[in-house]
């Protein structure tokens, strides 16, 4: 599921969920993102790893996590004018 920077997301504990950003409002016309590297805080509790990266979008899965934790998920990019943009989201772990 692509979402755009800035944006909240919600999850349970045990669900392990692929998940997208969106660069596309951040880049010029014609540019792609590459080399996106990714942290969360707080750290230890919550799993993220990069799948891939097609077009503007940079795909993860998010793992784990503590109900009633939000974390912040920070995915920082080059683009291929040579910009370096980053973009955070919000993950809110709750039960339903």
């Amino acid at each position: 599921m692509p979402i755009t920077p800035l944006n909240t997301i919600f999850k349970q504990p045990s669900e392990k969920l692929s998940l997208g950003v969106n660069f596309a409002n951040m880049v010029q016309t014609g540019e792609t993102i590459s080399s996106p590297v990714m942290t969360s805080e707080p750290s230890g509790e919550l799993t993220t790893t990069i799948i891939s990266s097609t077009g503007n979008i940079v795909y993860f899965w998010a793992e784990d996590g503590v109900h009633g934790t939000d974390y912040r998920i920070e995915i920082v990019a080059d683009t291929s004018g040579g910009e370096i943009l980053e973009a955070d989201v919000v993950l809110r772990v709750r039960e339903r």
